[in-house]
């Protein structure tokens, strides 16, 4: 019974892979053509996405240069870029391809982003509903929600929309199951994918644990929080390798301590 129960979970994440793949594709796919393979967009996303990705994917091909001279007037390569490409998963996909490629791999990228979100949402969902066409309409709902679809000009976005159901749920399965390690391993994936969406990450985390536990829907003692608190410091300290490194470069410039005063304040 628990084999055929966990086959059946695995084909109903196939279909919300491929679900959410076949949409993306349907929207992706007439721009890509319109751009004679390319798919472009507007602002950001030509601007810094495709560049970036081009110049980091060279660079790398070259050798990976801690220092970049290319980079404004030089700059620390790993640190600069942390947050835009090189610790996405999706950009070393493209490595192996030559240079001039890049650009052409940008929809299909962004295609396979949506269905990878489609995967992890449907596991998370899954783990509540009765029945899999639930889950499936709510992994399209995830995949496709307005905060996916407006934020496709920045492109390092969609790793955080991937790993952020992975963190939740192998929180319930901490709890729950006391399926122990993929806690930390979800908030390592989730601080190296994109610092700055851990931060917002760990606070609704936080959030989600209280509303559990005082709710009663979790049986909360010191040692459960503690086996949480343990696993987060854990996975946490595992991303310092890019933490770090991102963190001195952000404070290193002048920006960070500029006020803002007068109307822009208020505004």
């Amino acid at each position: 019974m628990v084999c055929q129960l966990e086959k059946r979970n695995n084909i109903g994440a196939l279909k919300a892979f491929l679900y959410s793949g076949m949409i993306s594709a349907i929207i992706f796919i007439p721009f890509i053509l319109l751009g004679s393979g390319i798919f472009s967009y507007m602002g950001d996303f030509n601007a810094q996405q495709i560049p970036f990705y081009t110049h980091c994917h060279e660079m790398v091909r070259n050798g990976f240069n801690l220092w970049d001279f290319s980079t404004e007037f030089g700059n620390n390569f790993f640190a600069s870029y942390t947050y835009y490409t090189l610790c996405s998963p999706f950009f070393w996909l493209t490595v192996p391809f030559p240079t001039a490629w890049v650009p052409y791999l940008m929809g299909p990228l962004f295609i396979f982003k949506f269905a990878c979100a489609g995967l992890t949402s449907y596991l998370y969902i899954r783990y509540f509903t009765k029945t899999e066409k639930a889950a499936l309409y709510g992994s399209v709902l995830y995949s496709f929600c307005g905060w996916s679809v407006f934020n496709i000009f920045y492109n390092q976005f969609h790793e955080s929309f991937i790993v952020f159901p992975l963190l939740l749920l192998s929180l319930e399965k901490l709890v729950n199951d006391n399926k122990r390690g993929w806690f930390a391993l979800c908030c390592a994936a989730a601080a190296i994918t994109n610092f700055y969406f851990f931060v917002g990450m760990a606070v609704f985390t936080a959030i989600y644990w209280a509303v559990k536990s005082i709710s009663k829907a979790w049986e909360m003692n010191l040692k459960q929080f503690g086996k949480i608190a343990l696993e987060a410091v854990l996975g946490a300290l595992s991303a310092m390798f890019v933490l770090l490194p991102s963190a001195y470069a952000i404070f290193g410039m002048s920006r960070v301590g500029d006020y803002i005063s007068g109307w822009n304040f208020w505004f």
